[in-house]
């Protein structure tokens, strides 16, 4: 099981707040940014042991971060299963096909007056461009009605 990630408000530098008050004045909403935080891993005594022992070799101290997202083996379409085997067949190889696996993040606490606001219905370019700023500041972004 993936642990669950917790988002967070994210602090921006003034270029992106400037991003955001850009989108927010072209949507007509309010659009708040968020980032990923991953919970501390609970380590079982082994890893910890080695954790331990790591931290004493490279003489640091070290924090360990339940991940975020992991891999597991992808369920494939029928399309999908054809092409790997063709591509089998062709390379002369074994594939193995794994699909990233997140689970659901848990969302952040609400600074007083965000919480009683509802999501913002946007239009499709809308939501395009907010996935664009999502991906190039690596942030999640939530469109709120005004």
């Amino acid at each position: 099981m993936i642990a669950p990630t917790r988002l967070s408000f994210a602090r921006l530098e003034s270029a992106k707040q400037q991003m955001l008050r850009e989108l927010e004045a072209e949507f007509g909403c309010l659009v708040v940014a968020y980032h990923h935080e991953a919970e501390l891993a609970q380590l079982v005594p082994e890893a910890y042991a080695k954790l331990h022992k790591l931290e004493n070799e490279l003489g640091v101290a070290l924090v360990a971060y339940e991940p975020t997202a992991r891999f597991g083996l992808a369920q494939p379409s029928r399309a999908q299963l054809k092409r790997l085997q063709a591509m089998e067949r062709e390379l002369k190889l074994a594939l193995v096909a794994y699909a990233e696996e997140q689970s659901a993040p848990m969302p952040a606490q609400m600074p007083a007056g965000v919480g009683s606001l509802q999501l913002a219905t946007l239009l499709e370019e809308q939501l395009e461009k907010l996935h664009t700023v999502e991906q190039e500041t690596g942030l999640v972004l939530m469109a709120y009605k005004p």
